[in-house]
């Protein structure tokens, strides 16, 4: 749907507890999902990344929360949400999207895509000068997405596990 159009509001704190818990559970998850750290010290990992970078919850100075509505009038229905982190890189304010995600139950109707622009849209509005973002290997939609919306790759980390049987090359 590309007549989908979302609203950004700053996130409540009531809604800021639950997206607390499924935040750090999604990224532990796509750490184990990925490979890049098993179970026993994903959700570890993702509690202190977490803290390091909200360390004052949604008073923490550069960081927006923003809870995604649709903005149909009227509708008032949660969509999803988006985590923006502004910071100084090569003397340019850029802004890291450190998570955004769609509810499931309204998945697959371009809701997405409408975050991310409604985030370019802040992104403009603060100042900023570029968004950058990590995507998981495995996450082919959400490469996809971005893609799609014009991110370039500009880097790729790669992983091979050497604890299990090796093929040759």
């Amino acid at each position: 749907m590309s007549n989908v159009r979302v609203r950004l509001v700053p996130m409540t704190e009531a809604r800021y507890l639950a997206w607390v818990e499924e935040t750090i559970s999604g990224f532990a998850a796509q750490q184990v999902d990925s490979g890049a750290m098993p179970p026993t010290t994903a959700r570890a990992y993702a509690e202190r990344e977490f803290d390091r970078l909200l360390p004052g919850g949604l008073a923490t100075a550069d960081q927006h929360v923003w809870t995604a509505l649709d903005d149909t009038p009227a509708a008032e229905t949660e969509v999803g949400y988006l985590s923006l982190g502004v910071r100084e890189r090569a003397g340019m304010r850029e802004g890291y999207v450190y998570d955004v995600a769609v509810l499931p139950q309204v998945r697959g109707r371009g809701y997405g895509r409408a975050i991310m622009r409604a985030g370019e849209e802040r992104a403009v509005a603060l100042g900023l000068s570029a968004l950058r973002l990590n995507v998981f290997g495995h996450n082919a939609a959400a490469r996809g997405l971005y893609e799609g919306l014009g991110y370039a790759t500009v880097a790729t980390l790669m992983h091979k596990d050497l604890t299990g049987p090796r093929a040759s090359p």
